[in-house]
């Protein structure tokens, strides 16, 4: 017989789609890499840069191909029953994808067509936890997209005391992450991890939460494995790959953070951010939607700010009050300034305390852990 069959629940085959479809190719010259491979019992995709590999739930889905990854996932959506069925004809090397009455053929590529190639060996190993895994997700919240300057194109892990600390800028803020991780760097070199790679990282661990995560950093690579404890055989669930330069320099965040922000005192002056703040940014907004520089004027007073917000569709007014000795010391800061009101209405939407300082307004977490730099520049 020339074909075999295989079947699997529709949502079991749905998910894995859509773990590994974010590193689908979206261009045409490497027909493969906008495939799936199905094989060595991991579902790949691969788009010449980074990879995701997710463990199959049965051998009986190694076809040894790769599948169509945008046709595969449309075809899924579009079934109703409850199985899916997979039979690969070794003849013409088509697959039929059937579910209840419905049915779609399509081509398949080999799998030697499939050009990923991983690192070899283990490189240095750096484990995961999941306070380190919390600090890459809350610094994603901004992160560089200038390739001329990748340094800043994703997150930047150091350490400090011998303890994990994580560090991210958009040229405008800067994020910081004080875990509690004992963590030591290859060659106490700070390891810059791409954007894809991190937001992947925190998706894939979502995911399979049971399971340890361990970062291989190879010269020019960074390797990322999920692995089952409780697993006899195969602990192996999932796998992430990146290419990296090799030329890349990390940027000194430490002596950056130094020069707007004394660390060490911040703490003492944030308050909780005012129920007011949102919504006066988020007017600010309104009126300065259509603008290419967006700038609120801000006016510290005894009791608190003023916002001042014009352009050619209006103007917005608005005054925000800090109780107590906690809101004065938040107040740092003497004179007038302009910042960007959409970097503040971002950093007061994901974080608790605020503070205002000669060069930076800082938002926070009630642990002072995380820390979110946005700078401003002198009204006078």
């Amino acid at each position: 017989m020339s074909s075999t069959d295989n079947s699997i629940t529709r949502e079991s085959l749905i998910r894995i789609v859509n773990l590994v479809k974010p590193a689908l190719s979206t261009q045409d010259y490497i027909p493969a890499l906008k495939h799936i491979l199905f094989a060595a019992g991991f579902a790949s995709a691969f788009n010449d840069n980074q990879a995701i590999q997710v463990r199959l739930p049965s051998s009986d889905l190694n076809l040894g191909l790769c599948l169509p990854g945008d046709m595969l996932a449309k075809a899924l959506a579009s079934f109703n029953a409850e199985k899916v069925m997979l039979a690969s004809n070794e003849k013409d090397g088509s697959l039929a994808i059937s579910s209840g009455r419905a049915k779609i053929k399509t081509k398949t590529l080999p799998a030697a067509s499939f050009p990923l190639e991983l690192p070899k060996g283990k490189g240095v190993v750096i484990e995961v936890t999941d306070d380190m895994l919390e600090g890459i997700r809350r610094c994603l919240i901004g992160v560089g997209n200038n390739p001329t300057h990748p340094a800043s194109m994703g997150v930047t892990l150091d350490s400090e005391k011998q303890r994990a600390i994580l560090y991210s800028t958009d040229n405008a803020t800067i994020s910081r992450y004080q875990t509690k991780t004992i963590c030591e760097l290859p060659g106490d070199t700070p390891v810059v991890i791409p954007t894809f790679f991190c937001e992947q990282l925190v998706s894939l661990a979502k995911a399979f939460p049971k399971t340890e995560v361990d970062l291989h950093v190879y010269p020019g690579a960074l390797v990322a494995e999920y692995n089952d404890p409780d697993a006899d055989t195969n602990s192996l669930m999932a796998r992430l790959f990146t290419k990296t330069l090799d030329d890349i320099t990390a940027l000194d965040y430490g002596k950056i953070v130094a020069k707007h922000l004394d660390i060490s005192k911040a703490g003492g002056k944030m308050t909780t951010i005012p129920t007011t703040f949102d919504a006066a940014f988020d007017r600010a907004l309104l009126v300065l939607g259509a603008s290419t520089d967006k700038a609120t004027k801000i006016t510290p007073t005894d009791s608190g700010l003023k916002l001042l917000s014009l352009s050619d569709l209006g103007e917005a007014q608005d005054s925000i009050n800090f109780d107590g000795k906690e809101g004065a010391d938040a107040l740092d800061v003497d004179d007038a300034f302009y910042v960007d009101p959409t970097l503040i209405a971002r950093g007061c939407k994901s974080c608790a305390t605020v503070g205002f300082f000669t060069r930076v307004v800082v938002f926070g977490d009630a642990d002072g852990r995380f820390l979110h730099l946005v700078s401003h520049c002198s009204a006078s």
